[in-house]
């Protein structure tokens, strides 16, 4: 690097901006600027909640919690987490619970409608992937400045075949149009349709097959 420590001499950044940053949006070069037009976005603080434990994108509509462990997207026509499971998870217009040690779930709207006015929508649900054989156990880790963290080491990489946990887990979404729950295989062809059921005040709930990795929402 042609210039000495973390910032530029000519930045009109004076402090180093924190890594979890580029978590809340994005960030622009322009190659040929001036650098003494540099800037950070004035509410890029108002983004870090609870002691940095939470932190919020730019549009409001993705949640890092990092205490919980979970990253939660809440847009209006796509909602979903990536979670290391404790309790049920909320959006806008959908409610996650699973039983998983570790699942990630997205609920897309496939005709450009919101998820609670939309009549197609894809969810698909992936859990834990594991080698046969698999196996780690918790460690005390040394970093390379000296602080020690909790981690796992990797005792036995396995063998093949890899193994998928089953799914456990299950929805409510505040839709009153979808009806039925059609179950497709990894070609996205569909197996079979299934009833939705009702949650009351307008909301359908549902419980995701345990084999599937998708299931498409229909009236």
């Amino acid at each position: 690097n042609r210039d000495s420590g973390d910032i530029a001499p000519q930045s009109s950044i004076k402090t180093t901006v924190p890594g979890w940053a580029f978590l809340t949006g994005p960030a622009t070069v322009q190659f040929d600027g001036n650098p003494a037009a540099s800037r950070t976005d004035p509410a890029l603080a108002s983004r870090l909640a609870d002691g940095g434990a939470q932190i919020s994108a730019q549009t409001g509509e993705m949640l890092f919690q990092r205490g919980r462990r979970t990253i939660v997207i809440n847009a209006p026509s796509a909602q979903g987490a990536a979670s290391f499971w404790s309790g049920e998870i909320r959006t806008r217009d959908m409610t996650f619970r699973s039983s998983n040690r570790y699942g990630a779930v997205a609920a897309v709207s496939l005709d450009d409608r919101p998820l609670a006015t939309s009549e197609k929508i894809l969810i698909q649900y992936g859990t834990q992937v594991r080698p046969t054989g698999w196996q780690d156990k918790p460690v005390r880790l040394t970093l390379s400045e000296g602080v020690e963290r909790d981690g796992f080491e990797v005792v036995n990489y396995g063998r093949a075949p890899w193994r998928v946990k089953k799914a456990a887990m299950d929805f409510t979404l505040a839709n009153s149009r979808v009806k039925r729950m059609r179950v497709l295989d990894e070609q996205m062809m569909e197996v079979s349709v299934q009833p939705l059921a009702s949650a009351g005040a307008g909301r359908v709930r549902g419980t995701f097959p345990e084999a599937a990795i998708s299931v498409v929402l229909t009236p």
